[in-house]
Order: C-alpha cells, then sequence, then structure tokens
C-alpha cells in the first residue's frame, strides 16, 4: 500500500480550533503575525485582522501615524 499524505492543517480543520496568531515585534520593532507553523498564507482573515489590531477598513489616520513614529516606514 503507498504512502498516505494528510493535509498539513487537517487535525486543527477536525477539531475546529483557530489558527494561533503570534504577533511578533523584531529587533528594528518590525511588526509581524505568524501562525505557529510558519504558513502565514492559511491565517483566517478576521485572525489577521485582530492580530494586527486593524479592519478590513484599514487603519485610521491617527493609528497609522502612530504605528509610523513607533514602527517607521515599511522597507
Amino acid at each position: 500500500m503507498g504512502v498516505r499524505r494528510r493535509h498539513p492543517h487537517a487535525d486543527r480543520r477536525e477539531r475546529h480550533q483557530p489558527l494561533h496568531v503570534v504577533l511578533m515585534i523584531g529587533e528594528a520593532g518590525q511588526q509581524s503575525v505568524s501562525p505557529e507553523d510558519g504558513a502565514y498564507w492559511s491565517i483566517e482573515t478576521n485572525d489577521l485582522l485582530l492580530g494586527l489590531e486593524t479592519s478590513v477598513s484599514g487603519l485610521a489616520s491617527s493609528e497609522a501615524a502612530s504605528r509610523l513614529a513607533k514602527f517607521g516606514r515599511n522597507t
């Protein structure tokens, strides 16, 4: 019999548990969100927005200015 492959997220889907999102601040104050398993593209939209503390509308001007002052420009 051949090798049976499972989808890498099958266990999570079977348990109906949301993907855990981790907000990290790097050495240069850079902010990122990533799932525990590194498959950032698989983060649910709502989880991603919560992790980045934003919404589908984007940031308010005051919040964007605050983050620019805190983290600097995108590079």
